[in-house]
């Protein structure tokens, strides 16, 4: 083999077969690269096109049309957009502005809120997500529009206007910067013409494939036809004000295909296999029974015939026909495949998506709580992934293009702020928890070993992690000023469980207990926890610990008996008093309750009897309106009725007007039509003998042409041959002479200086002759088309002539025929003006009337009113006065049990005083006395002299 064979064989594949050889390359072969009569069929649609000529218009089309299709028969396909769009965008992407300056961030939001929900931005960014999965692509166009008031969300004010407020336009504070959401199909190139190298049905892109134009009709081209209308203008937008959002599944695509592509047959197979099921069960039901006979072949039938049917009747009781029997068709319809069926197409249909089954199907009953989180992991992370995009394409577009507005209005946001001092991120709405305590805990932990943070936690629910910590601040620190003024624990308004104290230390002071009635200053003081009327600080002496001795200890047990005890007396004064005072208030709301009662059935009594009066005066209205129209009604069919007969007449006469029209159109066609075919003729005969002559004026003058070149290039051969011929006399002569080399060169250049002179004297000669018999040539094609213009001038004044006089005598016809139709449109007009002031005056009449009728309702409506509305303030009056009444009875009643409590305290206060002051002085006079002698009775009286003991 050559080596020309063998490189062939390297390259594509040829060569000796058989085991591979030492220090050789290995050859391998793919299986999917082999076609077989087998697996033919199956890539029969194969192609080896571009991006760009794969999803050409046509096939676009088409996609776009059966995806449009399915989404409004398919109830899946439905479902499935709009649970895509709204699990995307939800209520609307918001913005976090992160730059140094505070007042900056919050201006830039509050701004773009507001702006945001002017224009319905969640919407149409839901509209353009639902776009994207059933078109391929969904297309924005960032617009001015004017009619945005000065104050977002405020309406119209002029009723004559109701799209633009003249008012609020006069006042350019707004950012009138709004998203138009077009469809797909109006981004496309109608003109033919348009053959760029680098263009794109819609598009016209650079060099390194990104868009540089977009070509966007004026006008849907499905919409209605109309004149106006011309569906073939289009304008040419520019890239930074078009928001093209699609997903790109090659390099170079320049244009998106609906998202359900791989599952478009799918769908179909599904609405087909639905059918035919319930084509089966409907089948399955309409037979209900079949009747099978035990007759021999050749015996005749007994009735009914074969394949007749028969009417059955609920309830029926009947002899069958001799040799006859009965089944019944089970009933097999659905299948239970078909559940099965329908969750494997939509699996399958899921998977080009990436969203799980149950979405698609709206059913979770066969989810369990690990798997639903499972399988929303890849969808979520999808989602993540449809929103960088949507960002990168959409939001960031239309924001920079809102801050280069907003900069612009005095007051709004600094003149200086662009995009590139502008860090934000976007935040959306975030996933429902399934288990919301669980994952709380694990966010819990993050936060606690620090993988994660409170920015993270807050931007996955699709907040900003400032204005939380923020709320969290003003509720905490309101909540803790409401526990101080009323006295209760902060836990039971922030709904937290109180913090357990940690143990005391050994050594340290007693801790101080909030919920018992004493505790032990920092002076070992027992304290009640409270204050009397008088404002003075409940306590006894005595301390705990080192000093005090036992007896002090027993001291203060003995006080804090008396305490407790006169504590549960005072407890349950205090509720047998509350009990009174909640049984007064039972008993005044049982009345006012009653009261109210009373007086609802009154005014319900009221209405019923207004209800009653406006309704028999409603009838009796409405029985004079019906009779009122009546009469007018009769009156305008009289009317209508001769009015109809009139028109009638005067359709008839616009109809012959209209065949006159057509008969004379038809005649003047006819005669334009010879005329234009006769003037045909004779123009085609003149050009015919024009170009004859032309023809023939050519070939003699090519014929001279061709002479004087042949001419040329004889004279020019002779020519040379005896220049040739003096050449070599030269020579011989020179040689002949003995002149030297180096001297010849004179002689040589004197003879080709020569020749020269003679060559351009035969090409002047022949220049010569070329030239006049070009100036002949002219001189003859001149007068030729002088004489042919002068012709065509005359032929064209003539039959300019002709068409004058022609169209003079037509117009005279039609100023004619127009005369004697506007004397007849005249008297119409005449009838219809007297038409028209018979309506007004009979309206002006009606209107009257009505008028006068309806002033005498009003003022039987006002004085009713009047009557009703004093009768209605006499009601309410005589209640409030009964309800006041009430209420100072009630607070009288209040006050006298406060007075009864408050001298049963005061008394209770004066006893409990000098039970303990003798107590005091019994216990401590003996029991000190007693054991410490005269060092502690000083102490002691120290003690008492310098802490007086208050109860």
């Amino acid at each position: 083999m050559s080596r020309f064979g063998r490189l062939l064989g390297r390259v594509f594949g040829g060569g000796r077969s058989g085991p591979p050889q030492r220090g050789r390359n290995v050859q391998g072969r793919y299986e999917g690269a082999e076609t077989t009569h087998e697996n033919e069929p199956l890539w029969r649609g194969t192609d080896y096109l571009s991006a760009r000529a794969a999803n050409s218009f046509q096939v676009r089309k088409t996609l776009k049309i059966r995806s449009r299709y399915e989404a409004a028969n398919n109830s899946y396909f439905r479902g499935i957009t709009n649970s895509l769009s709204n699990d995307l965008i939800g209520s609307g992407p918001r913005i976090q502005v992160r730059s140094g300056d505070v007042g900056i961030n919050r201006a830039v939001q509050n701004a773009w809120h507001n702006w945001a929900r002017a224009i319905g931005l969640a919407d149409k960014l839901r509209l353009m997500a639902k776009a994207k999965v059933q078109d391929g692509e969904a297309f924005g166009l960032l617009v001015t529009n004017r009619n945005l008031a000065r104050t977002f969300g405020q309406q119209p004010q002029d009723p004559s206007s109701p799209d633009v407020d003249v008012r609020t336009l006069d006042v350019e504070d707004a950012v009138q910067l709004d998203v138009v959401v077009i469809e797909s199909d109006q981004v496309t190139t109608p003109d033919p013409g348009f053959t760029d190298y680098f263009w794109v049905d819609g598009l016209v892109l650079d060099r390194l494939g990104n868009p540089a134009e977009y070509h966007v009709l004026r006008h849907h081209p499905g919409d209605l036809f109309i004149p106006q209308l011309n569906p073939l203008k289009y304008d040419r937008w520019r890239p930074r004000d078009v928001c093209h959002w699609f997903r790109k599944d090659r390099p170079g695509q320049a244009r998106g295909v609906p998202e359900l592509t791989p599952a478009l047959d799918l769908f179909a197979q599904l609405r087909r296999f639905t059918k035919a099921v319930l084509a089966a069960a409907e089948a399955a039901a309409d037979m209900a029974l079949f009747m099978k006979t035990q007759v021999p072949a050749n015996v005749d039938p007994a009735d009914p015939e074969p394949f007749e049917r028969l009417q059955l009747h609920r309830g029926m009781l009947t002899t069958l026909p001799w040799g006859t029997d009965v089944t019944g068709l089970a009933a097999t319809q659905p299948a239970t495949t078909y559940e099965m069926f329908v969750r494997v197409l939509l699996r399958e249909i899921c998977r080009c998506l990436g969203i799980p089954l149950t979405i698609a199907m709206g059913d979770f009953s066969g989810s369990n709580y690990s798997s639903g989180r499972l399988e929303h992991l890849g969808y979520h992370r999808m989602q993540r992934v449809d929103r960088q995009l949507l960002v990168e394409c959409v939001l960031d577009k239309i924001l920079a293009a809102w801050l280069e507005e907003a900069v612009e209005i005095p007051g709004l946001l600094p003149d200086d702020l662009t995009i590139a001092d502008l860090p934000h991120r976007w935040f959306w709405d975030s996933a429902e928890s399934i288990n919301p305590l669980e994952e709380q805990q694990a966010q819990q932990l993050e936060l606690q070993n620090g993988t994660k943070t409170l920015s993270a936690i807050y931007a996955e629910k699709g907040e900003d992690w400032r204005i939380a910590l923020r709320q969290t601040a003003e509720e905490t620190a309101y909540a803790y000023k409401l526990a101080g003024e009323f006295q209760i624990p902060v836990e039971a308004l922030l709904h937290k469980a109180p913090e357990i104290p940690a143990a005391t230390p050994p050594g340290s002071p007693p801790p101080t207990d909030t919920k018992a009635r004493f505790h032990v200053d920092a002076t070992g003081r027992l304290i009640r926890a409270g204050k009397d009327d008088n404002g003075v600080e409940h306590a006894a002496d005595g301390k705990f610990g080192s000093g005090g001795g036992s007896a002090g200890g027993k001291g203060h047990d003995d006080h804090a008996e008396h305490h407790d005890r006169w504590s549960d007396q005072d407890a349950a004064a205090d509720e047998k008093h509350e009990d009174k005072r909640a049984d007064a208030e039972h008993r005044h709301q049982a009345e006012n309750d009653e009261h109210e009662k009373a007086h609802q059935k009154i005014e319900e009594h009221a209405t019923t009897s207004a209800e009653t009066e406006d309704k028999a005066i409603g009838k009796a209205r409405d029985r004079e309106d019906a009779d009122t129209k009546k009469t007018r009604a009769k009156e305008d069919q009289d009317t209508e009725r001769q009015r109809a007969k009139e028109d009638k007449e005067r359709e008839a006469a616009e109809k012959a007007r209209e065949r006159e029209d057509a008969d004379t159109k038809k005649t003047r066609e006819r005669e334009d039509k010879d005329t234009e075919r006769q003037r045909t003729r004779e123009d085609a005969a003149e050009e015919k003998r024009a170009k004859a002559e032309e023809e023939a004026m050519n070939d003699e003058v090519e014929a001279a042409d061709k002479q004087i070149k042949q001419d040329r290039a004889a004279e020019h051969k002779d020519l040379a041959a005896r220049q040739e011929q003096e050449k070599a006399d030269l020579e011989k002569q020179l040689d002949k002479d003995g002149v030297a080399e180096d001297d010849r060169g004179d002689h040589r250049d004197e003879l080709e200086a020569k020749h020269d002179e003679e060559r351009e004297g035969v090409d002047e000669k022949y220049d010569q002759q070329d030239q006049e018999a070009q100036a002949k040539y002219d001189a003859r094609y001149a007068a030729e088309q002088k004489l042919q213009e002068d012709v065509s001038n005359d032929t064209t004044e003539a039959r300019d002539t002709e068409d004058e006089g022609r169209q003079a005598q037509r117009d005279k016809e039609d100023a004619d025929r127009e005369a004697k139709r506007q004397q007849e449109d005249d008297a119409w007009e005449v009838v219809e003006n007297k038409r028209s002031d018979d309506d007004d005056a009979r309206q002006q009449t009606r209107d009257e009337a009505d008028e006068k009728g309806q002033s005498g309702r009003d003022a039987e409506d006002e004085a009713l009113d009047q009557k009703r509305s004093a009768a209605a303030d006499a009601r309410q009056e005589e209640f409030e006065k009964a309800q006041a009444d009430r209420d100072a009875r009630h607070q009288a009643e209040l006050d006298q049990l406060d007075q009864e409590a408050e001298t049963a305290e005061k008394a209770g206060y004066e006893e409990r005083k000098k039970e303990h002051a003798g107590a005091h002085d019994t216990y401590y006079s003996r029991k000190t006395h007693e054991k410490y002698g005269r060092a502690g009775t000083k102490t002691e009286a120290r003690r008492r002299a310098k802490v007086p003991v208050e109860v």
